[in-house]
């Protein structure tokens, strides 16, 4: 691994750190459960690996198409978890839990 690249992987891992580690200790302060907290990392971390792998991908002239589209659906699927849980639209519970259910589905068929 090139330093480069190293030091860019510490820049993005603090910048992640510097987003969701306060987003988390907001949330858990503020009442909400700790399961709810818990959904807002499935999507952060999902969309970290969505943009390292899109990032490597053009950088370095490859093709992944299909792992992109599995984090891509991945990523998706925990932004509904997280507005399901946190009950962000009442009375959509049943829409958002068979959305993330469909695309959780998505992502796992699309490694194959």
């Amino acid at each position: 691994m090139k330093f480069k690249n190293w030091h860019l992987g510490a820049i993005i891992g603090a910048i992640y750190a510097a987003i969701f580690i306060p987003l988390i200790t907001s949330v858990m302060s503020s009442g909400v459960e700790l399961e709810t907290g818990l959904y807002l990392l499935l999507p952060g971390l999902l969309g970290l690996l969505l943009g390292l792998f899109v990032y490597q991908t053009t950088t370095r002239e490859r093709s992944v198409p299909y792992l992109i589209i599995a984090l891509a659906f991945g990523t998706t699927s925990g932004v509904f978890s997280v507005i399901d849980g946190m009950k962000l639209i009442p009375g959509a519970h049943a829409f958002l839990l068979s959305f993330s259910l469909n695309c959780s589905g998505l992502a796992s068929f699309t490694n194959k």
